[in-house]
C-alpha cells in the first residue's frame, strides 16, 4: 500500500434538528435545501478523494490492506468507526444505544455492533444544553417503569461550553439540545432506540417511530453490567480526553509541528486553524473541518501548523478495535 495521509469525500446529511454553522466548515453544503445536521467525514462507505487511491471506497481499502492500515492482519468486517461533524437547532431525540452484546441480541444478527461514542464541544449559542443521564439513584429506579414525555423530569440536563468533552458508553441516555456544534467520534453503528422524541413528525406528518422496548433493555443491561475500562495509548501530544476498547482521543493546540509514532490507524480532525499533515514525503493540507487517516503501517507521522492557534483532535485506533 502506498504510504500518505487519506483525504475522504465527506457526506452531507440534512437534518429537521440540524443548523447552517457547518457551512463555514463546508461551503459547498450552503445550496442544500434542509438544514445541516451532520458531515460525516470518516465512515467506511465513504470514497478517497486524493492521491493513488481516489475514487475508491474506504471499506474496500480496510479489507484489501489490512495490515497496513489497521495494523493486524485480519480486518473482517467494515470500517470500525464513524467520525462526523454535528450541528444542532433543536433538540434530538432522548435516546440510548446498545453494546455490542445487545445489538446481536435485540437485532437478531450475529453482525450487528453497539455504539460506544463521544462529543467534543465546539461553540454553542447563547449556553448550550443537553441530557445526560439520571439526576440521582432514585431517578433510575423510576426511569425503568417510565416512557415518552414523563421520562424528562427524571433526566440530568447539564449545561456545555466550547472545549468540553462527554464520553458516552453505551446504554446512556442521552439527547443533544439546539445551538451546539461538535466533532463526534464513535463505533460505526447506526442503532438508536428513541425513548421519546419531542412529539415531533416526519416530512409526511407522522410522528417519528419510538422503540420503547429495545431502549429499556439496553438501558437495564448497561445499568447491571457498569462501564467498561479501555486501553492506554503509547503516547499522547496533548491532553488525553478517552481510551476505551475502540478509540483513543486527545485533544492538541499551539503553533509548530508535532511529530509522534503510530501502532494503530490513526485519525486527525482539525477544529481550528490551518496545518499540514505529512507521511515522509507525502503530505495534505488540511484546513478547519478538514480529516485525514494516517495508516498504521506509516509507523510515524507529522503535523505542521501554518496559521497560529491551530487546534486539533487526534483519534487512535487500537490495532485490534472493532476486528472479530
Amino acid at each position: 500500500m502506498q504510504m500518505y495521509p487519506l483525504l475522504l469525500n465527506p457526506r452531507f446529511c440534512p437534518k429537521v434538528w440540524g443548523g447552517q454553522r457547518l457551512t463555514s466548515y463546508f461551503p459547498s453544503a450552503a445550496a442544500l435545501s434542509l438544514p445541516l445536521g451532520e458531515v460525516w467525514a470518516v465512515h467506511g462507505d465513504l470514497r478517497v478523494a486524493n492521491g493513488l487511491y481516489a475514487g475508491q471506497v474506504l471499506d474496500d481499502l480496510w479489507k484489501r490492506f489490512p495490515l497496513e492500515l489497521s495494523g493486524t492482519a485480519a480486518a473482517d468486517g467494515c470500517f470500525p468507526l464513524l467520525v462526523k461533524w454535528l450541528d444542532t437547532s433543536d433538540w434530538l431525540s432522548v435516546q440510548v444505544h446498545p453494546d455490542d452484546e445487545q445489538a446481536r441480541l435485540l437485532e437478531g444478527r450475529p453482525d450487528a455492533s453497539g455504539k460506544v461514542e463521544c462529543w467534543y464541544i465546539l461553540s454553542t449559542a447563547d449556553e448550550g444544553e443537553l441530557i445526560c443521564g439520571c439526576n440521582t439513584e432514585e431517578d433510575v429506579q423510576q426511569i425503568a417503569s417510565l416512557s415518552g414525555k414523563e421520562l424528562l423530569a427524571h433526566l440530568h440536563r447539564q449545561r456545555v461550553r466550547p472545549g468540553d468533552f462527554l464520553f458516552l458508553p453505551a446504554g446512556t441516555i442521552h439527547a443533544l439540545g439546539p445551538g451546539i456544534t461538535l466533532l463526534e467520534v464513535q463505533q460505526s453503528s447506526d442503532l438508536t432506540y428513541r425513548f421519546y422524541d419531542w412529539d415531533r413528525t416526519n416530512t409526511d406528518g407522522a410522528e417519528r417511530p419510538l422503540h420503547i422496548a429495545k431502549a429499556r433493555q439496553a438501558w437495564l443491561h448497561s445499568q447491571r453490567i457498569g462501564s467498561h475500562s479501555g486501553w492506554r495509548p503509547r503516547t499522547a501530544l496533548g491532553e488525553l480526553l478517552t481510551a476505551n476498547t475502540y478509540f483513543a482521543q486527545e485533544v492538541v493546540e499551539g503553533s509548530g509541528s508535532w511529530c509522534w509514532d503510530i501502532d494503530g490507524l490513526e485519525i486527525v480532525a482539525v477544529l481550528r486553524g490551518r496545518c499540514q499533515a505529512l507521511l515522509g514525503e507525502a503530505s495534505a493540507e488540511l484546513a478547519a473541518g478538514g480529516v485525514a487517516l494516517f495508516p498504521a503501517a506509516a509507523k510515524s507521522a507529522s503535523l505542521s501548523s501554518l496559521s497560529e492557534n491551530v487546534q486539533f483532535v487526534r483519534i487512535m485506533c487500537p490495532a485490534r478495535a472493532g476486528l472479530s
